[in-house]
């Protein structure tokens, strides 16, 4: 059998939902009853938005931080061009950054917005391979 992960909300509501659909129905009881559900969702979707919320603040800061490493990078090397296997986490968050705006330049959904483009071009980023076997 397929079991499916369902909020608590979700729950009371499929619950309320079959003891109302077994029991006689007032216009009452319905009123009370939807009101009620209308509230779960609305508490449901603002829990959800501040989830998304934190996720997004969380992923801006480490975004930060990595960002930051590439300026220590760039002040150490005189360059951008993080590369290799054995680059670590920043070798890492560099291919990603080009992934990310290969994406956007296709208008596919991309975690890379205009302004991280501006950011990395200002300090010298090089976005494609072919950029850097010019240099």
């Amino acid at each position: 059998p397929f079991s499916r992960v369902v909020s608590k909300a979700a729950a009371k509501r499929v619950k309320r939902r079959r003891i109302l659909s077994s029991a006689p129905v007032s216009n009452e009881n319905y009123d009370e009853e939807e009101s009620a559900d209308n509230e779960s969702i609305r508490e449901e979707t603002s829990c959800r938005s501040r989830n998304v919320n934190r996720k997004q603040n969380k992923e801006a800061l480490k975004w930060s931080a990595r960002f930051e490493e590439l300026q220590s990078y760039k002040v150490k090397h005189g360059h951008c061009n993080v590369g290799g296997r054995r680059s670590g986490k920043l070798g890492v968050w560099v291919r990603t950054q080009r992934y990310q705006y290969r994406l956007l330049k296709e208008r596919k959904k991309s975690c890379m917005t205009n302004d991280r483009v501006q950011q990395l071009e200002s300090v010298g980023f090089q976005w494609s391979p072919d950029d850097l076997q010019q240099r």
